[in-house]
């Protein structure tokens, strides 16, 4: 698919029913995330989501990303600390993309409790435990 859908996650509290409606769509296979992430890293030069995250939600099943928008992904972890996720439906993504993204969450949404899980898995990232 080259076809992109951006979501903003700056109020998904408030906007709950778009980000389902995001999650349900259709992942097949065949992306080409070039599209998609040459757009992300068009609006992270944009002063209101310099600061921002980036979330791939994507069966991962994929095409090679150009090694132009990889160097612009590492340059952007590094030189702005941006972190990249990446959301897959897969449980055999593109290994090689994958690389790119400092966290990857995998869920299979047939399975039974599986968004619970995958919640868990993101809340864990974002609050850590503390060893004792």
């Amino acid at each position: 698919s080259v076809h992109i859908n951006r979501l903003d996650l700056r109020d998904a509290g408030r906007n709950i029913d778009s980000l389902a409606a995001f999650l349900r769509m259709s992942f097949h296979g065949g992306t080409d995330v070039t599209l998609a992430l040459a757009e992300t890293l068009r609006k992270l030069d944009e002063g209101r989501y310099r600061d921002a995250d980036v979330l791939v939600v994507s069966d991962f099943i994929m095409y090679r990303v150009p090694r132009p928008i990889l160097k612009a992904i590492r340059s952007q972890q590094h030189n702005r600390g941006t972190r990249f996720h990446a959301l897959t439906f897969n449980d055999v993504p593109n290994e090689e993309i994958l690389e790119c993204f400092q966290t990857a969450w995998f869920s299979d949404p047939e399975r039974p409790g599986a968004i619970e899980e995958l919640a868990d898995q993101v809340l864990e990232y974002l609050i850590p435990k503390t060893k004792l």
